[in-house]
């Protein structure tokens, strides 16, 4: 299990790594080094969030057998999100936009990521399972 935490960590912080915010004056409050208890790229999370006094966590009671959605707030607003699923290996990311009218939507790597105007997304196999991660973060 502690194999597939630091897989999802890892592959949810490249999906974020393309979106960081502009601001250099850097956070009024120390960065975190995990999202929601899963271990992440400290250096990207500075570069996302954004500044203010306070930084809350919020995994919603979520566990990450069944998946994990994360909220980071700032001062009470929603400043980075994350959302990582488990799926059967033959799942696409075609399959997740079906039932959604996405804006701007682009696919990339054969499939493998899509991003849009306020996020990114992707899909990856989980060595030696039957199944693949889905890491959905957003800005």
């Amino acid at each position: 299990m502690r194999y597939l935490r630091l897989l999802t960590a890892a592959l949810c912080a490249a999906a974020l790594t393309g979106c960081g915010s502009s601001d250099d004056e850097g956070l009024s409050y120390p960065a975190p080094d995990s999202i929601c208890g899963v271990p992440a790229d400290k250096e990207v999370l500075e570069s996302l969030l954004d500044d203010g006094d306070k930084l809350e966590q919020d995994d919603g009671g979520d566990t990450l057998a069944d998946g994990q959605f994360c909220h980071l707030y700032v001062d009470g607003n929603d400043s980075v999100t994350s959302d990582g699923d488990w799926h059967e290996r033959d799942y696409e990311l075609r399959d997740y936009f079906q039932d959604y009218e996405v804006k701007n939507l682009r696919y990339l790597k054969g499939g493998e990521y899509a991003s849009w105007n306020s996020g990114v997304v992707m899909v990856a196999p989980v060595p030696g399972s039957a199944r693949r991660v889905m890491c959905c973060p957003s800005k």
